[in-house]
């Protein structure tokens, strides 16, 4: 990575960034180079041309871009006039029309230079602008030249430039002033290595004026000055204090010269820059210094109601001394839950990761703050306003789901044979039915490793939800592995749904370099593919690198899906689902190799997949990178859809006849020959009268009927069927379902409809319900697990119901009562409550919340309530409701965390890395035992400590391990530090640590995390007098 010299934020306005771009370029050494003699320049135009050489070996840097800049009087803007790169030999050259050079002053720059820091710039022909820039004045007549060629030749640094004349009174009359070119010194938040910088002293001469600024790049556009004040060291002795209010400092009046000015504020990062005093002129020298801030994110998110999400944030220690102490917190109240941890400390250039979990209790907006305290001598405590948008659930009736599968590791697509993988799959019962079973089935390309991973898990209510995850290593190529998860839903009704998701590696035999970038993308059609359209994709290559090479790009596409027509660039070999373009290029630092595909969208897909990898060839071996885009093809298939209607009027008295309608209709594009439908109904509450057209078969005692056909349906024609029921039970929603079924794209469909009917009675009649009051995160209850449920009450017949008493039991041995907020509540005995109503009149409705905790396992826990009371007409038909749950053991969980603390700047050979290595207890079981591993490459790291003390050191094969990271108790850590030295240059090098532990059931649990790390070569310096003729 380059040595920054020069910090661009991403905040500061474009005219800002183009002016900088203009005037600050990345610090490098432009030095003179030994040569024969100048070559020869065109007529009319002025040459610059020398060498940039590395101070320690004087061996050349090629590839060093040097530009050429001016402010035209004409246009009164900064120019770029001339841009080159150095070439094997390290040498440049830069140019100029002499008839068109309406400039009063240009600058030679120099950038993107990795590694290097600019020390000892001079120059006799010009003025030295913060040793890494040369400057030129007009009038150019009186400059020395060779043929039009400002020739750099070998000679010796000095220490003090050559001062360009100033202008008599008479130039002064007749010419243009000199524009201010303001300069921003380059800064750095790190100390980097000593430099050769020499020191300067004013010269004597006609005394000048200096000037400027200093600001706080850390505050927001437009920059205010720091907080604390600064203080500006100008040579030796003269010490000058900026403005608070405005920053502004000067101007000073100074005998010409170079001045090296120090800048310091409380709490800042200083700066250092040199500074020439023309005689006779003010200059301007401004500077934009950076206190170490803690740096945290604002988030807006959109949760559903009852869904607990956990999302993470990162606080960033941007250089803080001390360590400072932190305390990061949510505001109390909803809707957070938990958050992990609350508090530490974090050292200079150090990261944390902060999980919060959500919990929605219903439809609304609430403002929240994640709160973080320090001791930044000019900031407040951190407040990251978080808006949570709590939407009402809204589940699709009938069996809706959804799924998706992805890899976390590797990043990129992209891995090496024994590399560490990592994915997960997450199947979510977004409907309103009841899944008894969810079964997931892992599998992946032939040929490319491990076995299939198969998991099952049971009853999975509304708005529960089923995750398959895995991590292993590759032990086989694959180009590419595709892995897909088909997941199986057996719904209550014993139908079974069926949808599978995929995601993809590349997986090569030997390291995998950087530079290399691949976007893959679906130009047309955007919105989706009929069959039978060309689908259109874009293939572009990047190269980042500062090599030339060629690549051979590998196209795969799923030929049942999709077929290859044509291309502005043919494929060089081509087969069924596969397009090879070999030796493409070359490509150059920063160039980039484009194509388009076109194909055929021939079989309808959900996602038909179009991936693509490329690999460099010498010298960027080692160097790939790949991409995938999908479309979705629709057209000539099987699609129908269901409504259900009810038409009699509500609501409905016992007795009465209910009627509903059915329609399906074929919403897809062919005809459909097989239409079946199926209605069902609750047989206690309603007695089948008739249907039109009558069904094929009736299953009263069940509430069940069948239509063995109503086809067949052309496009978009429909078929409507009514259903006459007599209510007999009074209740409240009832509800009567119809679906139908159908094949598509080999998966079978089942759209389906409900509506609902509430019946209340002639004579006395109550109802009492009792659910939970929000989803089961995944089916299931933990012991030790707080359960809220929701009994209502409602009187449903023709008169006032008195002395109503409603019972609710449980057993004992899985349950006990923990709260009934705002009502009175009775104890009859072990497992009852009760609760008691004077009366309770026509219609009206009572509800209330009652807390249980799960103290027990139990398979099949009911939770059931009654109800009674009296009337003028006789006591009301008894009614009973009930809730079954499954509490089970705590669910063991671990999660695991490396980071690299320090240093945040690239590593170098012989820099000490330290990370910190955090295992939670994520469950909520107790955690008994297990290790802490870590593997590191030893290759590229050595082991130099860690704490706490480690059992097993083995440094040869990149081994520490601590035997024992528990136990944890649920929500507590384990944390350690680990301190590696980088040994050698490693573009990347991965750093996994990796833990398992077993609960008191010896159920393991285990999980991995993965940090990579680079390091590059010492950092040199490059040796940059400018331009000496």
């Amino acid at each position: 990575m380059p040595t920054a010299r020069i910090r661009m934020r991403s905040d500061v306005s474009r005219s800002l960034v183009l002016f900088l771009l203009l005037c600050l370029f990345l610090a490098v050494g432009l030095r003179p180079g030994v040569s024969a003699g100048p070559a020869r320049s065109s007529a009319g135009s002025l040459w610059f041309s020398g060498y940039v050489l590395d101070d320690n070996r004087d061996d050349p840097i090629p590839g060093v871009t040097v530009v050429l800049t001016g402010y035209n009087l004409t246009t009164q803007k900064w120019d770029l006039i001339d841009r080159t790169d150095t070439n094997q030999s390290g040498y440049y050259e830069l140019s100029i029309i002499e008839e068109q050079f309406n400039y009063n002053q240009v600058f030679i720059e120099a950038d993107n230079l990795p590694d290097y820091v600019s020390t000892n710039a001079s120059s006799v022909g010009g003025t030295v602008v913060d040793w890494d820039t040369i400057r030129y004045d007009a009038p150019w007549g009186s400059k020395t030249r060779v043929n039009n060629n400002f020739w750099d030749t070998y000679a010796p640094p000095t220490a003090t430039p050559t001062q360009t004349p100033l202008p008599t009174a008479q130039d002064s009359a007749t010419r243009t002033p000199t524009p201010t070119r303001t300069l921003t010194p380059t800064v750095t938040r790190t100390t980097t290595g000593p430099t050769r910088t020499p020191t300067r002293t004013a010269t004597a001469g006609p005394s000048g004026w200096l000037r400027g600024t200093v600001l706080d790049g850390d505050t927001p556009q437009p920059f205010a000055p720091p907080c604390s004040g600064a203080t500006l060291q100008i040579g030796p002795s003269l010490v000058v204090t900026a403005s608070t209010t405005t920053g502004q400092y000067g101007p000073l009046a100074l005998p010409a010269g170079t001045y090296t000015v120090t800048v310091s504020a409380p709490g800042f990062n200083g700066a250092t820059a040199t500074v020439f005093v023309a005689g006779g002129a003010t200059t301007v020298q401004n500077y934009v210094i950076y206190r170490p801030v803690i740096r945290v994110w604002p988030v807006t998110l959109g949760i559903m109601a009852s869904a607990v999400p956990t999302y993470t944030f990162h606080i960033e220690n941007k250089g803080l001394a001390g360590p400072p102490w932190l305390d990061w917190q949510a505001s109390t109240g909803t809707p957070w839950v938990t958050s992990m941890p609350v508090s530490g400390t974090l050292a200079s250039g150090g990261q944390q990761e902060v999980e919060l979990r959500f919990q929605c209790p219903g439809k609304g907006t609430w403002l929240v703050w994640l709160r973080v305290t320090h001791n930044d001598p000019c900031a407040k405590t951190v407040e990251v306003p978080i808006t949570v948008n709590c939407q009402q659930a809204a589940p699709q009736p009938g069996k809706h789901f959804d799924a998706y599968k992805k890899y976390t590791l590797p990043i990129g697509h992209v891995a090496s044979l024994g590399d560490p993988y990592q994915w997960e799959s997450k199947w979510t019962n977004t409907g309103t039915v009841t899944a008894s079973l969810a079964t997931a089935t892992d599998t992946q390309t032939a040929g490319c490793g491990r076995g299939p991973v198969w998991a099952a898990g049971g009853s999975i209510r509304p708005g529960g939800w089923m995750k398959l995850m895995s991590n292993g290593f590759f032990t086989a190529t694959c180009s590419p592995l595709v892995n897909t998860v088909e997941w199986k839903a057996n719904w209550e009704d014993g139908t079974i749904s069926t949808t599978t998701v995929s995601d993809f590696v590349y997986v090569v035999n030997g390291p995998v370099g950087q530079g290399l970038v691949m976007m893959k993308e679906l130009l047309s059609p955007l919105a989706g593919a009929q069959v039978g359209n060309i689908v259109t994709f874009e293939l572009v290559v990047y190269n980042t690198t500062g090599l030339t090479f060629t690549a051979t790009i590998t196209d795969s596409y799923d030929p049942a899906y999709l077929t290859y027509l044509a291309g502005p660039i043919p494929p060089t070999t081509q087969s069924p689902g596969t397009l090879v373009w070999k030796d493409r290029g070359p490509l150059a630092p920063g160039g980039m190799w484009q194509t388009t595909i076109m194909m055929r969208a021939t079989q309808p897909a959900a996602a038909a997949k179009n991936c693509a990898f490329v690999r460099a060839n010498p010298p960027g071996d080692n160097m790939m990178a790949a991409g995938c885009a999908t479309v979705k093809i629709a057209g000539n298939q099987t699609a129908l859809s269901v409504v259900k209607d009810l038409t009699s009027p509500l609501p409905a008295h016992t007795g009465d006849t209910v009627a509903w309608r059915i329609r399906v209709k074929n919403t897809g594009g062919v005809t459909v020959n097989a239409v079946p439908l199926k209605d069902s109904y609750p047989a206690a509450a309603f007695d089948y009268v008739g249907a039109s057209p009558p069904p094929t078969t009736v299953d009263a005692a069940g509430g069940k009927l069948e239509w063995a056909n109503l086809g067949p349906l052309t496009a978009n024609q429909e078929q409507v069927v009514t259903v006459r029921l007599k209510a007999k039970t009074p209740g409240v929603g009832w509800r009567n379902c119809a679906k139908t079924s159908y094949q598509a794209a080999g998966l079978l469909q089942e759209p389906e409809a409900c509506a609902t009917v509430d019946v209340y009675s002639t004579g006395p009649a109550l109802g009492v319900d009792k659910v939970l009051a929000q989803p089961l995160g995944a089916g299931q209850v933990a012991v030790g697990d707080q359960v809220p449920f929701t009994i209502t009450l409602r009187n449903l017949g023709a008169v006032t119901v008195t002395n109503v008493g409603v019972l609710d039991t449980f057993s004992p041995s899985c349950f006990a009562f923990v709260d009934a907020p705002g009502m009175s509540t009775g104890f009859p005995g072990p497992g009852k409550l009760l609760w008691t109503f004077a009366a309770l009149g026509i219609g009206e409705v009572r509800s209330w919340r009652v807390v249980l905790r799960a103290v027990g396992v139990c398979a099949n826990a009911t939770n059931g309530v009654s109800v009674t009371g009296q009337s003028p007409l006789g006591p009301p038909p008894g009614a009973t409701g009930g809730v079954t749950v499954t509490l089970a053991g705590g669910q063991p969980a671990i999660q695991v965390r490396k980071s690299l603390v320090s240093p945040q700047t690239l590593p170098r050979v012989g820099d000490v890395l330290e990370f910190r290595l955090v295992v939670l207890n994520s469950g909520n079981a107790r955690l008994d035992h297990g290790p802490l591993e870590d593997n590191y490459d030893p290759a590229c790291l050595e082991y130099v400590a860690a704490w706490p003390v480690p059992n097993v050191v083995d440094d040869p094969h990149g081994i520490v391990r601590w035997d024992q990271a528990g136990p944890l108790l649920p929500g507590e850590t384990f944390e350690a530090m680990l301190y590696l030295r980088a040994k050698a240059v490693c573009l990347p090098s991965q750093n996994c640590a990796w833990a398992w532990m077993v609960d008191g059931s010896d159920r393991r649990v285990e999980h991995q995390w993965c940090q990579y790390v680079y390091s590059a070569a010492g950092r040199t310096r490059a040796y940059v007098p400018l331009l000496r003729r």
